[in-house]
């Protein structure tokens, strides 16, 4: 497979990632404008013609979504010629990329790719960082049981860097975060909004054993089904 020199930028399908909020994209444009790409894009081939050896086709994003955001306003914006250029870097004249070989980019691989690129930065919503804990677990989990293998959370939690607190309260609150996000809106992080779901948990627990114990209670017969004396 011969690498090409140059792809478009549309040739690029960015896909779902689990990272969805991306903090001053016009700043770090301006600074791709300014100073060039320094670290390239990240990319796998997603449709190569092996018969005839045809580039470009596609490509999936590996990692570099905040740069790749930028990118996209630069060329939004008329301020880039919509063309990536192999293996450069710091040339603002020629943004560039680099390509992982497709077998060694699984659902699993990309994931924890976008995990390391991610999880220690300082702009990401916690919310996100839910989102990426969360699907790297179901993905870990789904591999292991493939293989017939035992994966523990506190293990996959010390690999992934995030620690078994923040790997357990992820996985806890994901389901409610996606069903109720208004809940979570004035949350400050993951082990706060954990906390606050526990908080939602006993009130409803409470109003439950409450409504129980209502139902149950027995009846006066004399002040409910009696009027006379």
């Amino acid at each position: 497979m011969t690498i090409p020199d140059s792809i478009t930028f549309s040739s690029i399908d960015i896909g779902e990632r689990a990272r969805t909020i991306y903090n001053n994209i016009e700043q770090l444009a301006q600074s791709i404008e300014d100073h060039g790409l320094i670290q390239p894009i990240v990319l796998v081939p997603t449709g190569y013609d092996s018969d005839y050896d045809i580039w470009p086709i596609t490509f999936g994003l590996d990692a570099g979504g905040r740069r790749y955001h930028a990118l996209k306003h630069l060329l939004e914006t008329d301020r880039w010629d919509g063309v990536l250029h192999h293996a450069t870097t710091s040339d603002k004249s020629r943004p560039g990329f680099v390509l992982k070989g497709a077998d060694q980019s699984t659902p699993l691989d990309r994931l924890m790719t976008e995990l390391a690129e991610n999880l220690d930065r300082e702009d990401m919503d916690w919310r996100d960082e839910v989102k990426l804990i969360n699907r790297a677990w179901t993905l870990a989990r789904a591999d292991a049981d493939s293989k017939s293998e035992k994966l523990l959370m506190r293990d996959f939690g010390s690999m992934l860097g995030c620690g078994y607190a923040d790997l357990q309260a992820s996985t806890s609150i994901y389901d409610d975060l996606v069903a109720n996000p208004e809940r979570y809106k004035d949350v400050s992080g993951i082990r706060a909004a954990y906390t606050k779901l526990l908080e939602v948990n006993r009130i409803e627990l409470t109003k439950l054993q409450a409504t129980k114990s209502l139902m149950t209670a027995p009846l006066s017969t004399k002040s409910i089904f009696r009027s006379g004396p």
